[in-house]
């Protein structure tokens, strides 16, 4: 579970009768300890582009990262609408993961450290 606890906002504006606003949000990531070797630090931060209708009783948000983007992308849209006495909801998120030179680097850099420790253990130990 992600704890979101900050939005700041940055612009907003009104266009053909329509709300438009963007905010910068951030969030704790829950992630595995053997992953913050690729990520940092555990804290994301998103952008989220809003839209409310008045007039077709609507309310779309997308929202996308806009840290560790060379690992991976989350784009996610939700869009509400007052129907009568009832709410619609569409919600539409995913997830792409695509791993950068610099993540291959570091996890190769990784692996050849480990194998070449465990050798040189191995062939202490056979020495003795």
């Amino acid at each position: 579970i992600n704890a979101e606890y900050g939005k700041h906002l940055v612009s907003t504006q009104s266009t053909g009768g329509k709300l438009h606003s963007k905010r910068i949000i951030m969030s704790d990531w829950n992630i595995p300890s053997f992953m913050k070797f690729f990520f940092g630090e555990a804290r994301g931060y998103a952008v989220e582009y809003s839209i409310v209708d008045p007039v077709e009783q609507t309310l779309t948000l997308r929202s996308q990262n806009i840290n560790a983007v060379s690992m991976f992308a989350m784009r996610e849209e939700i869009a509400y609408k007052g129907v009568g006495e009832t709410t619609q909801l569409d919600h539409t998120a995913r997830f792409v993961f695509s791993v950068s030179r610099i993540v291959d680097d570091a996890a190769e850099n990784w692996l050849v450290g480990t194998i070449t420790e465990l050798h040189a253990k191995d062939s202490l130990t056979q020495e003795s």
